[in-house]
Protein backbone atom coordinates (compact mmCIF):
# COMPACT_ATOMS: atom_id res chain seq x y z
CA UNK A 1 0.00 0.00 0.00
CA UNK A 2 2.82 2.54 0.89
CA UNK A 3 4.37 2.12 -2.84
CA UNK A 4 0.86 2.24 -4.47
CA UNK A 5 0.05 6.00 -2.85
CA UNK A 6 3.42 6.98 -3.36
CA UNK A 7 3.33 6.30 -7.25
CA UNK A 8 -0.23 7.42 -7.03
CA UNK A 9 1.02 11.09 -5.74
CA UNK A 10 4.01 11.27 -8.26
CA UNK A 11 6.29 10.19 -5.17
CA UNK A 12 8.53 6.95 -6.20
CA UNK A 13 11.53 8.35 -4.70
CA UNK A 14 10.76 9.89 -1.89
CA UNK A 15 12.30 8.89 1.18
CA UNK A 16 9.36 9.33 3.26
CA UNK A 17 5.52 8.31 3.06
CA UNK A 18 2.89 10.58 1.57
CA UNK A 19 1.03 12.23 4.66
CA UNK A 20 -1.80 14.14 5.21
CA UNK A 21 0.27 17.22 5.15
CA UNK A 22 0.68 16.41 1.52
CA UNK A 23 -2.59 15.97 0.49
CA UNK A 24 -3.59 19.17 2.29
CA UNK A 25 -0.85 21.11 0.05
CA UNK A 26 1.69 21.39 2.94
CA UNK A 27 5.57 22.42 1.52
CA UNK A 28 7.40 19.13 1.56
CA UNK A 29 10.49 20.55 2.67
CA UNK A 30 9.29 22.43 6.06
CA UNK A 31 11.03 21.34 8.89
CA UNK A 32 8.87 18.86 11.21
CA UNK A 33 6.86 21.39 14.32
CA UNK A 34 5.93 19.76 17.68
CA UNK A 35 2.26 19.73 17.75
CA UNK A 36 1.40 21.37 14.31
CA UNK A 37 -1.93 22.80 13.50
CA UNK A 38 -4.18 20.95 11.21
CA UNK A 39 -5.15 23.27 7.92
CA UNK A 40 -8.50 24.18 7.46
CA UNK A 41 -10.50 21.91 5.61
CA UNK A 42 -12.05 24.36 3.23
CA UNK A 43 -7.67 25.07 1.88
CA UNK A 44 -7.00 21.82 1.62
CA UNK A 45 -6.49 20.68 -1.66
CA UNK A 46 -7.64 17.25 -1.44
CA UNK A 47 -9.31 16.19 1.87
CA UNK A 48 -9.06 12.41 2.79
CA UNK A 49 -10.73 11.38 5.81
CA UNK A 50 -11.27 7.55 6.67
CA UNK A 51 -13.56 5.65 9.17
CA UNK A 52 -11.77 3.49 12.26
CA UNK A 53 -13.53 1.52 15.18
CA UNK A 54 -11.93 1.52 18.35
CA UNK A 55 -12.72 -2.22 19.41
CA UNK A 56 -11.73 -2.05 22.93
CA UNK A 57 -13.44 1.23 23.47
CA UNK A 58 -16.34 0.85 21.60
CA UNK A 59 -16.02 3.67 19.81
CA UNK A 60 -15.38 5.18 16.16
CA UNK A 61 -13.12 7.95 14.87
CA UNK A 62 -12.39 9.90 11.88
CA UNK A 63 -8.97 10.05 10.50
CA UNK A 64 -7.18 12.96 10.71
CA UNK A 65 -8.00 12.76 14.39
CA UNK A 66 -10.63 15.75 15.75
CA UNK A 67 -9.35 17.96 18.19
CA UNK A 68 -10.99 16.26 21.16
CA UNK A 69 -10.16 12.63 20.17
CA UNK A 70 -7.11 12.39 23.18
CA UNK A 71 -3.28 11.73 22.71
CA UNK A 72 -2.15 8.16 21.37
CA UNK A 73 1.03 6.31 21.49
CA UNK A 74 2.49 3.35 19.59
CA UNK A 75 4.99 0.51 20.48
CA UNK A 76 7.91 0.77 17.88
CA UNK A 77 7.90 -3.11 17.96
CA UNK A 78 4.48 -3.90 17.10
CA UNK A 79 3.96 -1.64 14.14
CA UNK A 80 7.28 -2.75 12.90
CA UNK A 81 5.56 -5.93 12.20
CA UNK A 82 2.40 -4.15 10.45
CA UNK A 83 4.70 -0.81 8.35
CA UNK A 84 7.61 -0.87 5.95
CA UNK A 85 10.90 0.73 7.47
CA UNK A 86 10.71 4.14 5.93
CA UNK A 87 7.14 4.52 7.36
CA UNK A 88 8.61 3.96 10.57
CA UNK A 89 11.98 5.90 10.45
CA UNK A 90 9.43 8.66 9.54
CA UNK A 91 7.25 8.26 12.66
CA UNK A 92 10.37 8.04 14.63
CA UNK A 93 11.65 11.18 13.19
CA UNK A 94 8.05 13.04 14.14
CA UNK A 95 7.70 11.12 17.63
CA UNK A 96 10.87 12.23 19.06
CA UNK A 97 10.16 16.06 18.19
CA UNK A 98 6.87 15.49 19.48
CA UNK A 99 8.05 13.48 22.39
CA UNK A 100 10.21 16.37 22.97
CA UNK A 101 9.41 18.29 26.71
CA UNK A 102 6.85 15.35 27.75
CA UNK A 103 7.90 12.39 29.66
CA UNK A 104 8.00 9.02 28.15
CA UNK A 105 5.29 6.96 28.32
CA UNK A 106 5.15 3.15 29.12
CA UNK A 107 2.74 0.62 28.46
CA UNK A 108 1.15 -1.86 31.02
CA UNK A 109 4.03 -4.18 30.51
CA UNK A 110 6.73 -1.13 30.62
CA UNK A 111 7.50 -1.28 26.77
CA UNK A 112 8.33 2.43 25.81
CA UNK A 113 5.67 4.28 24.09
CA UNK A 114 6.25 6.88 21.14
CA UNK A 115 3.57 9.86 20.48
CA UNK A 116 1.46 9.34 17.50
CA UNK A 117 2.27 12.21 14.75
CA UNK A 118 -0.11 15.04 14.55
CA UNK A 119 -2.35 15.02 11.72
CA UNK A 120 -0.44 16.61 9.17
CA UNK A 121 2.83 14.41 9.66
CA UNK A 122 0.60 10.73 9.56
CA UNK A 123 1.22 8.95 6.89
CA UNK A 124 -1.77 7.87 4.99
CA UNK A 125 -0.97 3.99 4.80
CA UNK A 126 -1.04 4.35 8.63
CA UNK A 127 -4.89 5.56 8.44
CA UNK A 128 -5.97 3.49 5.32
CA UNK A 129 -4.38 0.38 7.56
CA UNK A 130 -6.43 1.60 10.36
CA UNK A 131 -9.27 1.66 8.58
CA UNK A 132 -9.38 -1.47 6.40
CA UNK A 133 -8.45 -3.59 9.61
CA UNK A 134 -10.71 -6.69 9.46
CA UNK A 135 -10.79 -10.11 11.89
CA UNK A 136 -9.15 -12.58 10.41
CA UNK A 137 -7.98 -11.40 7.15
CA UNK A 138 -5.56 -8.08 7.91
CA UNK A 139 -5.01 -8.28 12.19
CA UNK A 140 -6.55 -4.99 14.13
CA UNK A 141 -3.65 -1.98 14.90
CA UNK A 142 -2.95 -1.51 18.29
CA UNK A 143 -2.19 1.69 19.86
CA UNK A 144 -2.26 3.10 23.38
CA UNK A 145 -4.43 6.06 25.14
CA UNK A 146 -4.67 6.60 28.89
CA UNK A 147 -7.99 5.66 30.21
CA UNK A 148 -9.24 8.60 32.65
CA UNK A 149 -11.88 6.33 33.87
CA UNK A 150 -9.29 4.59 35.83
CA UNK A 151 -7.71 6.94 37.40
CA UNK A 152 -8.46 7.42 41.08
CA UNK A 153 -8.51 10.49 43.49
CA UNK A 154 -5.35 11.76 44.61
CA UNK A 155 -3.24 9.24 42.24
CA UNK A 156 -1.01 9.95 38.75
CA UNK A 157 -2.56 9.76 35.64
CA UNK A 158 -2.79 5.71 34.54
CA UNK A 159 -0.25 3.89 32.47
CA UNK A 160 -1.28 4.07 28.97
CA UNK A 161 -3.99 1.26 27.91
CA UNK A 162 -3.96 -0.88 24.72
CA UNK A 163 -6.64 0.10 22.23
CA UNK A 164 -7.36 -2.01 19.00
CA UNK A 165 -8.50 -0.34 15.88
CA UNK A 166 -10.17 -2.18 13.34
CA UNK A 167 -12.61 -1.69 10.30
CA UNK A 168 -14.18 1.81 10.29
CA UNK A 169 -17.48 -0.24 8.65
CA UNK A 170 -18.13 -1.61 12.18
CA UNK A 171 -19.01 1.29 13.56
CA UNK A 172 -19.80 3.53 10.62
CA UNK A 173 -20.56 2.08 7.59
CA UNK A 174 -21.90 5.11 5.57
CA UNK A 175 -20.58 7.84 7.00
CA UNK A 176 -22.24 10.62 4.85
CA UNK A 177 -21.47 13.05 8.10
CA UNK A 178 -17.97 13.41 6.56
CA UNK A 179 -19.99 15.48 3.54
CA UNK A 180 -22.58 16.50 5.23
CA UNK A 181 -23.88 19.92 6.42
CA UNK A 182 -26.24 22.56 8.12
CA UNK A 183 -25.51 25.05 4.42
CA UNK A 184 -23.79 22.54 2.55
CA UNK A 185 -21.36 23.63 -0.16
CA UNK A 186 -22.52 20.85 -2.53
CA UNK A 187 -24.93 17.84 -2.52
CA UNK A 188 -24.76 15.04 -0.91
CA UNK A 189 -25.67 11.65 -2.25
CA UNK A 190 -26.07 8.31 -0.88
CA UNK A 191 -26.70 4.98 -3.46
CA UNK A 192 -28.06 1.84 -2.03
CA UNK A 193 -27.39 -0.86 -3.18
CA UNK A 194 -29.66 -3.53 -1.97
CA UNK A 195 -33.50 -3.36 -2.09
CA UNK A 196 -35.70 -1.48 0.95
CA UNK A 197 -36.41 -3.62 3.58
CA UNK A 198 -40.18 -4.83 3.62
Amino acid sequence: LTGFFDSLAGRSDSTRPLTFGDLWGEPENDAIVASAPDRPGRQREVDLQVMTTAVSQQMCFAIPLRDNAGQFYYDRAEWARLFPARVMLWLDAVSAIEDGGHPPQHGALGQLLRRLPPNRYLPVVVAVRMSLSFPVLLSAVPLYAHDFSLRKEGQPVPPPKRVWFSDGGISSNMPLHFFDAPLPGRPTFAIGLKGEHP
